[in-house]
């Protein structure tokens, strides 16, 4: 039994007559009685009879017509969805990314795309890009926003933004003024930055002590604006993404550029398990952020 030889039979059920949907199916009436008769020796059942001119339904073709109705019904609308592309726009993406990516590039992106894709659910789960990794490896999430570099092959990456973490310090600090400094300048300052959960804190700890200090740390978060409102209260200096204070104008703050490509460069990439399995929605999600993400404008001073 085939979906050719239920739609063959469906049609002649409701014309109730071989010759009127031999027409229909543009298909010679003995070769439509053959079909007929292939599909009631494979089933053992007798399908139709006739009441004068017309063709009827046994019993059994009665309920064979409602099951395979509705078979026929869903296999076309399958293949109409594939035929429009329309099966590529329907799924599910969960995706990790920092707290920070959210707010300030992912909120137009993703609202975007929603109203393209009606029918392709996002679900964004924050964590500091440490644990991203992790999760993205684990298969706990499809893909993750990271900040590079990636030191694991096991991920294919794509790069989604490219921009710098900066030194933050309030307006009377005393290096506010300047346009550059250098970590060795850092090493009797209070530090409040990211928590051990994310990358730039690693690379924070890393730099400083490529200089010949340990920093002092006096608070971690993973708040991203509780450590701005430290710094404009005075309490300390953080180093943290340029978009922060671009998009979240800080007037008690001030930005300077840090002299170290270790800490400075501010690299966002998405990354997924390189032997996974990724759906057409997760691909397009993707592609779209790729495309539409854009950069804030300018450079600190």
């Amino acid at each position: 039994m085939d979906i050719k030889q239920l739609t063959y039979f469906i049609q002649i059920a409701i014309d109730q007559s071989y010759s009127v949907a031999a027409k229909k199916l543009y298909i010679s009436q003995p070769a439509l009685s053959k079909v007929v008769k292939n599909l009631e020796q494979e089933l053992g059942v007798k399908l139709f009879y006739f009441s004068g001119r017309k063709t009827k339904l046994t019993d059994d073709g009665s309920l064979l017509f409602e099951k395979s109705k509705k078979l026929v019904e869903d296999f076309n609308e399958i293949l109409s969805m594939a035929g429009n592309n329309s099966m590529m726009e329907a799924g599910h993406v969960a995706m990790g990314i920092p707290p920070i990516l959210g707010s300030c590039f992912l909120v137009d992106a993703v609202m975007a795309f929603q109203k393209l894709y009606p029918n392709i659910d996002i679900n964004l789960v924050e964590k500091g890009a440490h644990l991203l990794q992790q999760e993205v490896f684990l298969g706990l999430l499809d893909i993750g926003c990271v900040l590079a570099p990636v030191y694991s092959d096991q991920f294919d990456i794509a790069s989604l933004v490219d921009d710098e973490s900066v030194l933050l310090v309030h307006r009377d600090h005393p290096l506010a003024a300047r346009k550059s400094v250098t970590l060795d300048e850092l090493r009797d300052e209070r530090f409040v930055i990211f928590n051990e959960d994310f990358t730039l804190y690693h690379k924070i700890l890393s730099g400083c002590r490529d200089a010949g200090f340990e920093p002092n740390i006096a608070v971690t978060s993973s708040q991203w604006d509780f450590l701005v409102e430290l710094v404009s209260q005075n309490y300390g200096i953080s180093i943290l993404p340029r978009p922060i204070l671009i998009k979240y104008h800080q007037p008690n703050i001030r930005m300077i550029r840090i002299e170290h490509g270790g800490i400075a460069g501010w690299n966002i990439v998405i990354i997924s398990r390189k032997d996974r399995y990724m759906s057409s929605a997760c691909r397009r999600f993707i592609d779209y952020l790729c495309e539409n993400i854009r950069p804030f404008p300018g450079r600190p001073l």
